[in-house]
């Protein structure tokens, strides 16, 4: 039986003397990993991380799982990397025509990518389909709107500076 490793590509600095992952640059993680699973929030320097350049630096017949943000994946490359049997599978739960934020996303998934019906799955944000994600979903968005009525920041703002609450 082939031996499995763990490789892991972070921005934090690792724990000293802890077992786990083996920490290497991105490149490194491309050229060696079997099956990449991209995590990724969407940032300017997250922007198409998985481009035609970082797809042709994989190992040839890797799987790639995006359940990051669907523009820090080109998805025309993607589809380019399946037809041509570069990535030997795809799974998506997240899709660049989904990113709000850019006026210039697409309006729907690459047909190139659509017709790749073998080892290409796409689901619909299933991970958080379970009743006990959506219950805490849920607390948590009311413990936030009480925290804003409270004239408190938001426990889980995310990208934005308050000053103060207004109420």
């Amino acid at each position: 039986m082939p031996r499995k490793s763990l490789k892991a590509c972070s921005r934090s600095a690792p724990a000293r003397n802890r077992p786990g992952p083996q920490r290497v640059s991105f490149e490194e993680l491309l050229r060696s990993a079997d099956c990449l699973v991209l995590a990724a929030p969407l940032t300017p320097s997250t922007f198409h991380l998985l481009d035609r350049a970082a797809l042709a630096c994989m190992k040839p017949g890797a799987q790639f799982v995006n359940v990051g943000r669907g523009s820090v994946v080109d998805e025309v490359a993607v589809a380019e990397a399946r037809a041509s049997g570069r990535l030997a599978g795809y799974a998506a739960d997240v899709f660049e025509m989904e990113d709000l934020s850019r006026a210039d996303r697409p309006r729907e998934i690459p047909a190139l990518l659509l017709a790749q019906r073998e080892r290409t799955v796409f689901t619909p944000h299933l991970g958080s389909a379970v009743t006990e994600v959506r219950k805490e979903i849920e607390r948590a968005a009311a413990l936030n709107i009480v925290d804003v009525l409270q004239g408190r920041r938001p426990r889980n703002a995310v990208g934005m500076e308050v000053s103060s609450v207004s109420t």
